[in-house]
């Protein structure tokens, strides 16, 4: 009964950990899929970066010193995606850490049960095959964890790498966009300014008082002297004349 017993949670624990690995492999090409996908919403090369914006009219941050394109409703999508993908990963490698139990649990099962028995070579033998479930079970934990670690682990951590660099990248030409678009508003009000300066001014030009025409009388009093003048010289002209004149 015990050697059937852990041969039976030997069965359990291979095929339980066959399922987890081809279901760890899934989660690999997503992963994969999901950073592949960078390729398409990035470049660095100026034929790429041309028909990309030729070709797509999404908005788009772009680095123009790089030839650099990132999209945001594809980063976005990406992302959504990676959490989807990153949250099965986290419930399936939770699962590596129940092999070990299970093969402690065929073991416990192996020893209860075989420990009625009367024959000690049969109790023996049960508990022989009661350790090869834990042997199993600390060997698929120890498998899966490893492969894990130098796979989906690393495909993660460069996943990671990759958002925060596009999101860096964003940040930057956001900043710059909006210090522009400030300065432009900031020139355009100036110059608005400006004008408005410029269109007050000209009516009071037109409306400075011009230089009082001058008057083509001569005054009064220049009037008087020359008349005195020319009394003077009738008065002289008179006294001048002899009586043989007359």
């Amino acid at each position: 009964m015990n050697q059937f017993l852990s041969i039976i949670s030997c069965v359990i624990i291979i095929v339980f950990g066959v399922i987890v690995f081809f279901k760890l492999m899934d989660i690999q090409k997503k992963l994969t899929e999901v950073y592949r996908s960078f390729d398409r919403i990035k470049t660095s090369k100026k034929d790429d970066y041309q028909e990309y914006l030729e070709e797509n009219g999404n908005p788009v941050i772009v680095s123009a010193r790089n030839y650099v394109i990132y999209d945001r409703d594809q980063l976005e999508n990406n992302r959504e995606l990676f959490n989807a993908v990153y949250a099965e990963y986290v419930a399936w490698t939770q699962v590596i850490t129940l092999f070990p139990m299970l093969g402690i649990l065929g073991t416990v099962m192996g020893l209860i049960f075989g420990g009625s028995l009367s024959n000690i070579d049969q109790l023996v033998a049960g508990l022989g095959m009661a350790l090869w479930t834990t042997l199993l079970g600390l060997l698929f934990a120890i498998g899966l964890k490893f492969y894990d670690s130098i796979s989906l682990g690393k495909m993660i951590n460069n996943i990671d790498a990759a958002f925060n660099k596009a999101d860096s990248v964003i940040s930057k030409e956001q900043l710059r966009f909006d210090i522009e678009h400030a300065i432009h508003k900031h020139a355009g009000s100036l110059q608005e300014q400006r004008q408005e300066q410029e269109g007050q001014a000209g009516p009071e030009k037109k409306q400075l008082p011009g230089p009082e025409p001058e008057d083509p009388s001569p005054p009064a009093a220049l009037q008087e002297e020359a008349g005195a003048k020319k009394d003077r010289e009738k008065a002289l002209d008179w006294s001048e004349l002899s009586d043989d004149d007359f």
